[in-house]
């Protein structure tokens, strides 16, 4: 007896990417099933971190995503993709990740803020309970969360950028180079 086969938790159809006249994608679609991890490599300017920013609205691009068995618009930029819970940890955390002056509780708290907004103001315990919960998850080796980004390690700034697109609590996680810069032990 056969299993019937699983639906796809993620669907991403007939993406295209452009930069002026080249096409660095064309018409892609894939799916991902659940439990699945799906990398993608390349050399650079093969598609596959051009791929990964599309989906999470940093580059334009045409298509459609099927997440939460909802069919949508590939999300036009990150804020649309956070609400659509997809979330996307960039290779390069000075550039794209931390900010570096900002604390390491600011920074796990940025992207999920608004979940904890109401009527205008913010939650402070919900987002100290976030804060507390990442900074240990993570393993962040700092005296506590009010010491500046740019004070850590680059192993311990890439845990601060994953709490901070894990608080999200995404359905779909996207992750570029999620090792690079750190330190193999």
């Amino acid at each position: 007896m056969t299993a019937a086969p699983r639906p796809a938790i993620v669907s991403v159809r007939d993406l295209v990417v452009g930069f002026g006249n080249r096409v660095v994608l064309d018409h892609l679609s894939l799916d991902v099933l659940p439990g699945e991890i799906l990398g993608f490599t390349g050399l650079p300017g093969a598609g596959a971190k051009e791929l990964a920013r599309a989906i999470f609205g940093l580059h334009a691009a045409s298509g459609t995503i099927v997440l939460n068995g909802r069919e949508s618009p590939l999300p036009g930029n990150p804020r649309a993709a956070f609400d659509a819970g997809i979330a996307y940890l960039s290779d390069d955390r000075r550039k794209d990740g931390a900010v570096g002056q900002m604390s390491i509780g600011n920074n796990i708290a940025l992207s999920s803020l608004p979940s904890r907004v109401q009527a205008g103001f913010i939650d402070r315990k919900a987002e100290a309970a976030v804060i507390a919960h990442y900074f240990g998850a993570m393993g962040i080796k700092a005296p506590n969360a009010d010491y500046a980004v740019n004070t850590l390690s680059g192993g311990n700034q890439q845990k601060v950028c994953l709490g901070r697109v894990l608080a999200t609590k995404p359905r779909l996680l996207i992750v570029d180079e999620p090792t690079r810069g750190i330190d193999v032990g």
